[in-house]
């Protein structure tokens, strides 16, 4: 979506990151479904005037896929691949951060209004995002992608919210109050620079809470492909190829 803040702060990304907003600020044009709220704001229609020839996200038939959100229930999405340190290909920073997601829903969805989270912030998914079937999506943290290969033939998107750390951490997927997924992470886990953490195996139907066990998680072994971030060791969008430990 395209959201013109006030005067002149224009954010028009697929996450939208509540600390852009500030007490007093007005929306003067929202443009693309109507889905924003981080605790602290929460953007909604005054009335019916405001929803001429829009939908709400989320609501019933209104996302692009078979799926919305909103239908989503725990077991649909797992947390399949995580890195937390990517090598400084990437620029360094946060930049290159990412996390996998599987839809294991047996149908295609579409996860406008998916919130991410961890232990500090969050972050939601603003715009139209289609996963199919059984395929992977790629959340990658940065302003341009350094892992993310647009031609790689999976979805993914960019954000700029939430940062992982290197040593501990709790990942969540939720959508309103429902947590769909989540992982926390510690220093016994196969956290290593520029090289991503796996979770084992092609994802089951429990895949959502095979990952809440260290032991199904393994260093990635394989390089992410090309472009800056190639020197990093991951599968991002595609099945995990690392052994069990």
């Amino acid at each position: 979506g395209e959201i013109t803040i006030g005067d002149g702060v224009l954010v028009d990304t697929a996450f939208i990151d509540g600390d852009d907003l500030r007490s007093g600020d007005a929306l003067s044009r929202i443009v693309g479904l109507v889905s924003f709220k981080d605790g602290r704001f929460q953007i909604a229609p005054r009335g019916a005037e405001d929803l001429v020839g829009r939908v709400a996200a989320g609501s019933a038939g209104s996302c692009a896929a078979t799926k919305c959100a909103a239908d989503l229930v725990v077991g649909d999405l797992a947390i399949t691949e995580i890195m937390t340190d990517p090598n400084d290909s990437c620029g360094g920073g946060h930049d290159g951060e990412y996390i996998e997601v599987y839809n294991n829903s047996g149908s295609d969805v579409d996860l406008v209004g998916l919130e991410l989270s961890d232990l500090a912030r969050s972050t939601y998914i603003g715009d139209t995002l289609s996963v199919a079937a059984g395929a992977y999506l790629l959340l990658e943290y940065g302003d341009a992608p350094c892992i993310a290969d647009a031609a790689g033939g999976y979805p993914w998107t960019n954000y700029r919210a939430v940062t992982l750390n290197n040593d501990e951490d709790t990942l969540t997927l939720s959508y309103d109050s429902l947590v769909l997924d989540q992982v926390a992470y510690g220093t016994d886990w196969p956290l290593a620079d520029g090289v991503s953490m796996e979770l084992t195996g092609t994802p089951s139907s429990d895949a959502h809470t095979d990952n809440d066990d260290v032991a199904n998680w393994c260093a990635a072994t394989s390089t992410v492909g090309t472009g800056a971030g190639a020197a990093n060791l991951g599968s991002p969008g595609a099945a995990n190829t690392c052994a069990a430990r």
